[in-house]
């Protein structure tokens, strides 16, 4: 995942202005996505668009994550897997204070991988935009 940071030339969100975009370039097109949850997508040049295509694209979750934010995930995916019912079950609250306390991380770590994982599932449309 490539979050939008260039000092001279920063990318805004077309509907809010706001600095600072999720860019995820996918096989298809470029997802883009504000801190504020606008989102939209980008053709590459060869589709009529005006992004060029990047060397590489995401082509699994894996490919956006950091090696400890993946180690983290590994951790997170294991611990729901392992406990199930009571993830089901659990309010928000404990189920977060459960992962940082089972997965050793804090509720922002715990939160950039959801975050993460949510956006990697809006760039390959396996949820609505």
């Amino acid at each position: 995942m490539v979050l939008s940071r260039d000092k001279k030339k920063s990318a805004t969100c077309i509907k809010c202005g706001e600095a600072g975009l999720y860019l995820i370039p996918t096989e298809h097109d470029l997802y883009i996505e504000c801190k504020s949850g606008h989102a939209w997508r980008e053709k590459y040049l060869e589709q009529g668009g005006t992004i060029p295509r990047p060397a590489a694209v995401v082509s699994c979750i894996e490919d956006l994550f950091t090696a400890e934010e993946k180690k983290l995930y590994d951790r997170i995916t294991r611990e729901l897997e392992e406990h199930t019912d009571y993830y089901k079950n659990a309010d928000t609250l404990e189920k977060v204070a459960h992962l940082c306390q089972k997965c050793q991380a804090s509720e922002q770590e715990i939160y950039t991988v959801f975050k993460i994982i949510t956006l990697y599932h809006k760039a390959v449309g396996t949820t609505a935009v």
